[in-house]
């Protein structure tokens, strides 16, 4: 190939950078998780960019469905509005001199009796009420206008799981782990300016039972009697 005939090449790459971005724009942090029956895992999934992130979601392999998804309905604020907690016991916080007098907190997308506004003096945390057994959803609304909301299965993620962060770097934790959590979970979401689904790459989770731990305690003690026999 002559010089002359890459030139168009070059210029393709130069002038439309987003053909060769890659399309991982999440990483699952650590990709290997070792944890035993009962224990919990901690993961993260961070983003490679700095974008304005409009969606998370995470799934399991096991499952091959989605259990959590976090939406910021609002531009602009994937970075400024975190989170805390589980469903149960969930909190927003909004960095920023914002005044938040006007966020409420609800599991019904109407405004209802369940809002209340519970904001902790001196910070900008608003609290959520307890949401009803059968709801799936959190919602932040402004007034009357949707900032962001939560949603996560109605099954046994439900009060397993603990998150942290913003959908930028959001922290992951599943409690009372059991052998059937053993899988690959991986965080997948949508951005403002960019088409394609945001994919990520995944953490695999092992989970052993009790057995080998006790096992192998068992031995190394047998093993030390043995070898006071021998010199005493």
């Amino acid at each position: 190939m002559t010089v002359s005939s890459l030139i168009p090449v070059l210029l393709i790459f130069i002038l439309v950078p987003g053909e060769v971005m890659p399309n991982k724009y999440i990483n699952g942090i650590p990709p290997n998780l070792d944890r035993k029956v009962g224990q919990s895992a901690t993961f993260s999934c961070i983003a490679t960019e700095h974008i304005d992130i409009r969606e998370l979601q995470l799934g399991a392999s096991k499952t091959k469905k989605k259990f959590l998804n976090l939406t910021m309905d609002k531009s602009g604020i994937s970075s400024k509005l975190s989170f805390s907690g589980s469903f149960e016991k969930f909190h927003w916080v909004i960095k920023g001199e914002e005044p938040i007098s006007s966020y409420v907190c609800t599991d019904k997308t109407e405004m209802n009796d369940l809002e209340k506004l519970e904001i902790l003096e001196g910070t900008n945390q608003i609290d959520c009420p307890l949401p009803d057994e059968n709801s799936t959803f959190l919602f932040l609304k402004n007034g009357r206008e949707q900032i962001a909301s939560f949603w996560i299965n109605s099954g046994d993620y439900r009060s397993r799981l603990d998150i942290s962060g913003t959908l930028l770097n959001i922290t992951i934790t599943l409690n009372n782990l059991t052998e059937e959590d053993t899988g690959s979970y991986e965080c997948t979401g949508k951005a403002e300016g960019i088409g394609e689904e945001l994919l990520g790459t995944p953490t695999f989770l092992t989970v052993r039972g009790h057995g080998i731990g006790i096992y192998t305690g068992n031995l190394g003690f047998a093993f030390f009697v043995a070898l006071a026999s021998i010199f005493f």
